[in-house]
């Protein structure tokens, strides 16, 4: 029996933009459509129809593994997207060829607009930007030029076709909504749509909604402008039969990427380059991980969807699919906050020698993850080496951090505080070179030898660590000169320096045992960190900007008694 399988979060999303293709099909069924002929009408209806189609089969495993998948890559809604654009590209070349205009420059706004669509095509269904991120700004000031452009011809345009420019704008508005503003916000929990659902709202099917529709409309624009502006003759010629074999062979070719890739060796869209490219893992079925890289930069947050490309190689052939497992692990008890289970997004036929290729993983990071701690990924490969029996995979050599034969470490992250507690009044301000603030340190004002004193630290980072630091406590005896030191990491082992992140504030409760044989005394407190790596001491000046001498912070005296 079939079951839905689309990402937790996607279901808000999903019904929402059903309701923007209610609303399409009320502006096109009601307005638009009335601006084309006859056949031009069908064409829209049959657009529009497709999309709905793919919306709704978002999620059901329904044919190769992810063929209908708005997340995945040469699939069935990507072979649409790409057609759309396609298309488009292929009716202005024919306004460019065909078309009577009045000046030439409007020829070559037309060539402009097929030139851009064809590579746009090319990008939708090779993401080109992936590899070349440079794309993604060329597409942008590309598009505000086309609209500019736009404006500009709607001057010398008759009046009937100056509409069809404005479907352009409104076409090229709705793709940059989709493509430009809700990708950036992708991964965002989107907390109104929870209405409709417990888990949180992905906006990705509302961005594929937009950017398709914004290529609908393009299209149309475009669709409408080639039947007023050719022939009869030339519109038959274009419409009739180029388009339609372009059409088929498209659909076919692109459907069947995959295959014809894994049956003819074609390496295609396959050569990526990690931005994390340090792995050198390998597993027992022959995978080779060779990078990762997160869709968001070092900040990792709780409540909220996260994507893990993950780069790799086979190097001996793959006997059966495999799957990732990807878990988030404390790094002082090893507790298990959250567990990732999925299948890689290529079965074993689509994987070729000695090709490097990107997958991709989405990471829900559960609200309960705690925060200010130091966190793992750590990633685990499986095979189902029998129905419903699945077997983990040893690694059979690494470069890098494993926690067991089976675990690697993919990354160290700590998940940010969202509230920040206001500071006191009384707040210390000794502010270190790195950016760090000793905020407060409480002494008692006596003690016993072989007591256990609590002494709360508190700390603001406005820069992000970069390395380790350690923080040393010194007990000077004011008599004698005899020093009893203590050190440890300012937030003890639950959050070491190299992951304190700009905006930080925390506190730790030391629990300091003092030896038995302290003599009796008072003693002067300092406090200050040092590189764990050199030991040398980390300048530090207090709140009137004074260097202080030895890189040491007095707290204040200690009284030890008998």
């Amino acid at each position: 029996m079939l079951t839905y399988q689309a990402l937790p979060g996607d279901l808000p999303t999903i019904l929402l933009s059903f309701i923007v293709y209610a609303i399409t099909v009320g502006i096109y069924g009601g307005w638009l459509r009335h601006w084309f002929g006859p056949h031009a009408q069908r064409f829209g209806w049959l657009m529009l129809a497709g999309q709905v189609l793919l919306l709704t089969m978002h999620g059901w495993p329904i044919g190769p593994h992810e063929w209908w998948n708005h997340d995945a890559e040469y699939n069935i809604p990507v072979t649409f997207s790409t057609f759309q654009v396609m298309a488009s590209s292929f009716l202005a070349l024919g306004i460019t060829l065909y078309a009577s205009v009045r000046a030439r420059w409007q020829r070559g706004y037309w060539g402009l607009l097929s030139l851009g669509f064809f590579v746009l095509a090319q990008d939708e269904f090779g993401v080109l930007h992936d590899r070349l991120p440079f794309l993604e700004d060329f597409y942008l000031s590309g598009g505000i030029l086309v609209a500019l452009l736009t404006v500009v011809i709607w001057r010398t345009m008759e009046e009937d076709k100056r509409r069809f420019l404005y479907l352009i704008i409104v076409g090229l508005g709705v793709s940059v909504a989709g493509a430009e503003v809700l990708d950036k916000l992708e991964f965002t929990c989107a907390d109104f749509l929870q209405i409709f659902s417990q888990d949180c709202a992905r906006l990705h099917p509302l961005e594929e909604t937009f950017e398709k529709l914004g290529a609908f409309f393009v299209l149309l624009a475009i669709l409408g402008m080639a039947g007023q502006s050719l022939k009869t003759e030339h519109w038959q010629r274009l419409t009739r039969q180029p388009l339609l074999a372009f059409s088929l062979v498209s659909l076919i070719l692109f459907a069947q990427f995959r295959n014809l890739q894994a049956h003819f060796d074609i390496n295609i869209h396959t050569s990526y380059s990690p931005v994390d490219y340090r792995y050198q893992t390998s597993f027992a079925n022959g995978y080779l991980l060779r990078g990762t890289d997160f869709h968001e930069g070092r900040q990792i947050h709780n409540g909220k969807y996260h994507l893990l490309y993950l780069y790799g190689e086979i190097v001996q052939p793959l006997t059966s699919d495999f799957g990732y497992s990807i878990l988030i692990i404390d790094q002082v008890n090893e507790a298990v906050y959250a567990a990732h289970e999925h299948w890689s997004g290529r079965t074993s036929d689509q994987w070729l020698m000695r090709r490097m290729y990107k997958d991709y993983q989405h990471l829900w990071i559960p609200e309960d993850v705690p925060t200010n701690r130091a966190l793992w990924f750590v990633l685990s490969l499986w095979q189902e080496t029998e129905p419903e029996r699945f077997t983990i995979l040893p690694i059979l050599s690494s470069e890098d951090h494993q926690l067991s034969e089976t675990q690697l470490v993919l990354r160290e992250f700590v998940i940010a505080e969202k509230s920040v507690t206001p500071l006191p009044e009384d707040a210390l301000a000794y502010r270190f070179e790195n950016g760090f603030i000793l905020r407060g340190a409480a002494l008692p004002e006596s003690a016993r030898p072989g007591e256990t004193l609590a002494i709360p630290m508190s700390w603001e980072a406005t820069a992000a660590g970069e390395e380790d630091w350690v923080q040393f406590l010194h007990f000077v005896n004011e008599e004698s000169g005899e020093l009893w030191n203590h050190d440890q990491p300012p937030l003890g082992a639950r959050l070491p320096t190299r992951l304190w992140y700009e905006g930080l504030r925390e506190t730790e409760a030391w629990q300091i045992e003092l030896p038995a044989d302290l003599a009796p005394g008072r003693y002067a407190i300092y406090t200050g960190l040092y590189r764990l790596s050199d030991l040398a001491r980390l300048p530090v000046e207090d709140a009137t900007g004074v260097l202080l001498p030895d890189a040491r912070v007095p707290l204040g005296q200690l009284v030890i008694s008998e």
